[in-house]
């Protein structure tokens, strides 16, 4: 799947489809543990780029807000 790209701002949404994406695919960890371990790719992600401090704040928010939004759901789901 291709990365997010942080240059443009990134909404919650988009974030909490691109988690549950993840979360059904096959693959030998669990549903939190492949979410979790691509919110680590998005946050290293984000801050390996050069933005200014306003528009990070905003963009670990969204990504923030899409983890708990897909996390949710999947309970939810269960």
């Amino acid at each position: 799947m291709k990365r997010l790209d942080y240059k443009k701002f990134v909404e919650p949404d988009i974030v909490y489809m691109r988690f549950l994406y993840i979360a059904k695919e096959e693959n030998n960890l669990g549903i939190r543990e492949r979410i979790e371990k691509e919110l680590a790719v998005m946050i290293d992600d984000l801050m390996s780029i050069n933005l200014d401090y306003n528009n990070i704040g905003k963009q670990v928010l969204a990504i923030w807000q899409g983890y708990w939004m897909a996390l949710t759901a999947l309970d939810a789901a269960n």
